[in-house]
C-alpha cells in the first residue's frame, strides 16, 4: 500500500492528519495535471481544492485496486468534466483532443468540453 492510500485510510479512521498528508503529497502534482486540462492555474488550484474537499466530505471508497494517485487524479478529472457539463463554464484558449483513461475522445467547442462523435 502506498503512502497516499495509508494516509487516506488513517483519515477515514478519524486521524485528521491523514488529509494533511494527502494534501502535502499530491497538491502540487494535481495542480500541474489540472492546469494541462484547463490552461488556467487559478482554476486548477480551485479544482484541486474541490478534489480534497470531496475526499473530506463525501469520503469515497478507495478499493486498493491500482494506484491511489491514479484514483485521486480520476476524481479531479471527473470534477473537471462534471463542472464543465453542469455549469457550462467555458475554458477559452484550450484546444486539442483529450482522452481520460478509456473515456474520450473529448474536445473543446467554443470553450465547452464535449465528447467527440
Amino acid at each position: 500500500m502506498d503512502k497516499g492510500a495509508e494516509a487516506y485510510k488513517r483519515y477515514l479512521a478519524g486521524d485528521d492528519e491523514g488529509i494533511v498528508t494527502l494534501v502535502a503529497l499530491y497538491r502540487s502534482g494535481l495542480i500541474l495535471y489540472l492546469t494541462t486540462l484547463v490552461k488556467d492555474v487559478h482554476l486548477a488550484e480551485e479544482l484541486t481544492e474541490d478534489t480534497f474537499f470531496k475526499l473530506m466530505v463525501k469520503k469515497p471508497r478507495y478499493r486498493d485496486k491500482g494506484s491511489f494517485k491514479a484514483w485521486l487524479y480520476a476524481i479531479a478529472r471527473n470534477l473537471f468534466i462534471r463542472q464543465n457539463a453542469e455549469t457550462g463554464k467555458t475554458y477559452k484558449g484550450v484546444t486539442g483532443t483529450f482522452y481520460f483513461g478509456d473515456d474520450g475522445p473529448y474536445k473543446f467547442v467554443n470553450g465547452l468540453l464535449v465528447e467527440e462523435t
